[in-house]
């Protein structure tokens, strides 16, 4: 079973690329997305890295873990 956690940070950081890469592009004039969809883009994906770090760091030990 996958932890969500963990699922959570993998997404978020995967969103944070395409959002660094899109805006990559936006530099070098390759207009894909306006600036303010890949800005709320970034603020997303660290808000979901956040929660899944948050989670991590305040779940108690096992609680996802059937065998307990």
């Amino acid at each position: 079973m996958v932890n969500m956690d963990t699922t959570g940070n993998i997404v978020g950081g995967v969103v944070f690329f395409v959002a660094t890469v899109l805006l990559a592009f936006d530099v070098v004039q390759i207009d894909i997305l306006s600036d303010t969809y890949i800005y709320g883009l970034m603020i997303l994906s660290v808000l979901v890295i956040g929660l899944g770090i948050w989670n991590l760091t305040h779940s108690e030990q096992g609680e996802n873990n059937p065998a307990n």
